[in-house]
């Protein structure tokens, strides 16, 4: 439990105007993590829309045709976003900075750089 609660203490004095002790890497992955994460959720929102439409088209070509396009779009989307992980992930990777908490750590096998991916 105390871990937990000292992790929402903030690690930087007191008054100095700081708004954070995180280098601007580990700022950068955050915010990338997030919209990544985000439009990942995006794409397969807008899959079970292409789906739904599909499903929905009783017969009527074109309104499956519009599904199918999306449901293309989507797929094509979602693995682009699962690339700029890995893309984000491969940066991180090659020009982290050591004790930044973004290079890499050694903790074991595989490599997870806490980009929301690992390899």
């Amino acid at each position: 439990m105390p871990y937990l609660i000292s992790a929402l203490l903030p690690d930087y004095p007191q008054g100095s105007g700081l708004l954070t002790s995180q280098t601007v890497e580990a700022i950068a992955v955050f915010y990338i993590n997030i919209i990544l994460s985000f439009l990942g959720l995006l794409a397969v929102v807008v899959m079970i829309w292409g789906g739904v439409k599909m499903l929905s088209a009783a017969g009527n070509a074109e309104q499956f045709k519009s599904g199918r396009t999306i449901l293309v779009g989507a797929v094509i989307g979602f693995l682009l976003v699962i690339v700029s992980f890995a893309v984000v992930a491969t940066i991180i990777s090659v020009f982290g900075t050591p004790g930044t908490g973004v290079a890499p750590q050694s903790s074991g096998p595989g490599l997870n750089i806490g980009v929301g991916v690992s390899f």
